[in-house]
């Protein structure tokens, strides 16, 4: 499994479990966080997304995408389409408090993973890279639109423009 799926109490507590990749998403966990994300919106009052192990989520495996690129098919567009939205669009529509419990770095998708949670803590380990920039492409997964509306057009820009590393006491 790469999503653990624990109710404690009333609360959900949905764990990105692949420690080994910094909790990179591939179409497994795509799958399987929806389906506790649907899960939590049944059954609890609150939901906490967090990551095993040394990281929140650094965003999309990219062996996943360079295994399917070898393969010919790259289809960046359509793994955005058929994997990342879905799932944001899913957190966001939970209806219960959404809580991203960021324990390590957010990367790449994993910033627009925890923005699209309604609150975010963050432990002292806690840092957010937009590293899209890094392997030349544009932030997906709602980064655009959460980045700005939360920190702001200029701190957003230099976020996606530089891919520097906002560490949890520059962050709070």
């Amino acid at each position: 499994m790469a999503v653990e799926y624990q109710l404690r109490g009333d609360v959900a507590l949905v764990t990105l479990d692949r420690p080994d990749v910094y909790n990179s998403v591939d179409q497994t966990m795509a799958d399987e966080l929806r389906a506790a994300l649907a899960r939590s919106g049944e059954e609890a009052r609150a939901l906490v997304v967090t990551g095993a192990g040394r990281a929140f989520c650094a965003g999309a495996d990219l062996a996943d995408l360079a295994a399917d690129y070898e393969a010919g098919s790259p289809n960046l567009a359509g793994v955005i389409r058929e994997r990342f939205n879905p799932v944001i669009r899913a957190l966001v529509e939970v209806p219960v408090p959404t809580v991203a419990a960021v324990n390590g770095v957010a990367a790449g998708a994993g910033i627009g993973l925890a923005m699209a949670c309604d609150q975010r803590l963050g432990s002292e380990h806690a840092s957010f890279i937009s590293a899209f920039i890094n392997v030349a492409l544009i932030p997906d997964s709602g980064s655009t639109w959460f980045l700005t509306h939360s920190i702001g057009v200029s701190r957003a820009m230099e976020m996606a423009m530089t891919g520097r590393r906002v560490e949890a006491e520059e962050a709070v």
